[in-house]
């Protein structure tokens, strides 16, 4: 046990005359987590709070126009202003500014809608047997749009389509309005017998959130998300500092200085692997404090921590513990310094690239979504999510954790061969 206390603090000293590995490990990640939290929260903040600024031009200007502005502006979906512009002049102003959508509502909108319903009505009437003449359509067909939006080339298609999807359902619903007072007009069912004015939309439809266990928590912000998934990237970043010590005390000879005396290897990998643990668990630690009770005060959301903290515990634990033996596999096998701080780093950046840590895995290709299960940090951002975002249990990261375990294990068999090979556990 002394040898194993005197390994551990070797290896502390080692670590606190490391600045830079030292900064790597504590300071930069802090950094990390802060600028791309603050980058994901503001991408948030645009699509969930923030108003779209559209340039409204009604030539219109009829009832039914009236109430299609009406709509939009109490949609709150947009930031609205108005002008007298023609359609050139509105794709023009469009183009050279910083204005992304621009909507021209034609002159005979109002027009077109009220044939459109009065078409529809007729044929309604003829199929009851109230008209003897068939209603042509010849005013329908071959019509020109009645609204225009006009979007910024800068602007990706999906938003643009998504913009274009919230005016077409403004619009659907007024003609569906009109049609229906149309309708009970003409069968003299009273007025107000379709009216769906006072209709509440959101009654058949609720978003909710799942968890495992159908408790009820706070919606997700940006801290939720990027805090574990960057807390694991700087972790797993021990790696320059733990293999490229292994490699510097093997290229300088104080590794076989080491080994003459009567101890053995696993000694010293074990005080290395034990303080580098110690030093995981602190990562976390400052990171998750940090994001918890001082985000608040630079506009950041705050990071709630899950109810069972043993599970959040062993998550760290076996994160941590990963990191470790996959630092000292890079460190066993690289000959030199550049070797092992240049593949470790690079071998990161690789796995939280297609593990899901920049992007959500279940936007990836095909072949990505399979590669990401050789990842370790995919399988470490599963236990994190499954505890953060969806409040699950134990029982749910047995899986995750095995495939943690698995892994592991062969981080220590294939390191246990490559020292075999070098004849080293034989002295």
């Amino acid at each position: 046990m002394n040898k194993l206390k005197a390994g551990i603090y070797k290896e502390f000293l080692l670590l606190v005359n490391d600045k830079v590995g030292l900064s790597m490990m504590i300071f930069l990640p802090i950094l990390l987590v802060i600028i791309i939290t603050s980058i994901q929260n503001s991408a948030f903040n645009i699509v969930n709070n923030n108003q779209i600024e559209l340039i409204l031009v009604n030539e219109d200007s009829d009832s039914l126009s009236n109430e299609l502005v009406k709509a939009i502006n109490e949609s709150h979906l947009f930031k609205i202003k108005y002008k007298n512009y023609s359609s050139s002049e509105l794709n023009t102003e469009i183009s050279e500014s910083n204005i992304p959508f621009g909507l021209l509502i034609e002159k005979e909108y109002s027009k077109v809608l009220k044939r459109k319903a009065s078409f529809k009505v007729d044929k309604l009437k003829y199929s009851m047997g109230i008209l003897e003449v068939q209603p042509e359509d010849k005013i329908i067909q071959n019509q020109e749009p009645i609204l225009k939006l006009i979007y910024n080339p800068v602007i990706q298609g999906n938003y643009a389509q998504s913009v274009e999807q919230m005016i077409f359902t403004l619009n659907k619903k007024l003609s569906t309005q009109f049609l229906l007072k149309q309708l009970s007009n003409e069968l003299e069912l009273g007025e107000g017998a379709f009216d769906l004015k006072g209709e509440k939309d959101d009654q058949e439809l609720e978003m909710q959130k799942s968890s495992f266990n159908g408790l009820d928590t706070a919606i997700p912000n940006a801290s939720q998300h990027n805090v574990p998934a960057w807390s694991i990237f700087a972790v797993f970043f021990m790696v320059i500092s733990l293999a490229g010590n292994l490699v510097k005390e093997k290229v300088n000879g104080s590794f076989d200085r080491v080994l003459t005396m009567p101890s053995s290897i696993w000694y010293l990998l074990g005080s290395k692997a034990i303080l580098f643990l110690m030093v995981s668990f602190f990562q976390i630690s400052l990171i998750f404090t940090i994001s918890r009770f001082l985000f608040q005060f630079i506009d950041l959301p705050t990071l709630y921590f899950p109810d069972n903290t043993l599970s959040f515990l062993w998550i760290v634990f076996l994160t941590g513990i990963t990191a470790v033996n996959y630092s000292l596999l890079i460190g066993i096998y690289s000959k030199t310094i550049e070797q092992a701080t240049g593949f470790g780093a690079i071998s990161i950046i690789i796995f939280s690239a297609i593990g899901g840590i920049w992007v959500p895995s279940f936007i990836m290709p095909p072949l990505l979504k399979v590669l990401s299960n050789i990842s370790p940090l995919h399988w470490c951002i599963e236990l994190f999510y499954t505890v953060f975002l969806k409040n699950g249990d134990f029982s749910q990261l047995l899986i995750p954790s095995f495939i943690l375990i698995g892994m592991n294990f062969t981080f220590v068999l294939f390191a246990y061969l490559k020292l075999k090979k070098l004849n080293i556990l034989a002295r």
